[in-house]
């Protein structure tokens, strides 16, 4: 198979990664050719001492989720090369903020921040929004270009460089636009959460006899102990 072919199926099977801007609404896609896709999430919990408890109250404070993604980007031809790089430096664009006209009169450059670079991105169901199927809100807090020198680059008359091949990873923290946990009837509020596997809308109830000393104590641990 070649590298067009790779591209065009690529699209055709919605296997793309999308990122755009949520602030200039200005967008990029690459072909998801996924090198490494990392998906970690981290329970935070706070610590508060009592007199008379051995052990300390661990009250919940947040779920922190940070992806990493790494892609490879490939260009079978210069055009496609260029196309690839144009979009690549679009993105590193999309990584600054807004800001205002400038403040002073004359030869003043002074400028104040308006907004902030705001993100969604979407790649398949591993980076989806919770709320549908649209992109995922967040901020991206890294981004690398790795061309590949082995493989080489296209060189243009003026002594431009064009890489034929290139890696793109960024680390993506995800600002969830809904709310993420369990409503009170114990179901999940975004079943499709976060891969786009809908489970079910009900849960089984437990007829253990052990099950009321299991809700006795979900419901002290819920008051702090």
């Amino acid at each position: 198979m070649t590298m067009v072919n790779f591209h065009d199926l690529a699209e055709s099977k919605n296997q793309m990664l999308h990122i755009a801007s949520i602030t200039t609404g200005i967008s990029v896609k690459f072909p998801a050719f996924v090198e490494r896709f990392t998906d970690s999430f981290n329970v935070t919990w706070g610590t508060e001492n009592s007199f008379g408890r051995i052990d300390p109250v661990k009250p919940y404070q947040s779920t922190l989720r940070r992806i990493q993604v790494a892609i490879t980007v490939l260009a079978p031809s210069l055009e496609k090369g260029e196309e690839n790089l144009t979009q690549y430096s679009r993105l590193i664009q999309m990584l600054y903020p807004v800001y205002s006209e400038p403040l002073g009169k004359g030869n003043s450059l002074g400028r104040t921040i308006k907004a902030p670079p705001i993100l969604r991105v979407k790649m398949m169901n591993y980076i989806q929004s919770a709320a549908g199927d649209e992109g995922l809100l967040g901020c991206i807090s890294g981004l690398d270009f790795s061309p590949d020198f082995n493989l080489g680059h296209f060189i243009q008359p003026d002594g431009t460089i064009i890489p034929k091949k290139f890696s793109l990873s960024f680390n993506f923290a995800p600002q969830h636009d809904t709310e993420i946990g369990f409503g009170e009837d114990g179901n999940f509020l975004s079943s499709t959460f976060p891969y786009g596997r809908d489970q079910p809308s009900s849960i089984e109830v437990n007829n253990d006899p052990g099950s009321e000393d299991a809700a006795a104590d979900t419901q002290k641990a819920l008051n702090g102990g």
